[in-house]
């Protein structure tokens, strides 16, 4: 799954501070982002081999938090 899971990018009923946590999880870790970090993730995406991944999210965390 993505860097926190499911529940964080679709919502569930019911499950509305499961949900905050997650999103707080994914805006902690790309807080920590380095502009170079960011950068080369930038340069990856724009690189015509990559022209088919649209809507993903893409953990810029050097490997620190897999899933």
């Amino acid at each position: 799954m993505s860097l926190a899971s499911h529940g964080r990018s679709q919502g569930q009923f019911g499950q509305t501070n499961y949900s905050a946590a997650k999103v707080g999880v994914h805006g902690f870790t790309m807080a920590l982002a380095q502009p170079d970090e960011a950068a080369d993730a930038v340069a990856f995406l724009s690189a015509d081999g990559t022209r088919y991944i649209t809507g993903a999210n893409l953990p810029v965390n050097g490997g620190l938090y897999m899933c």
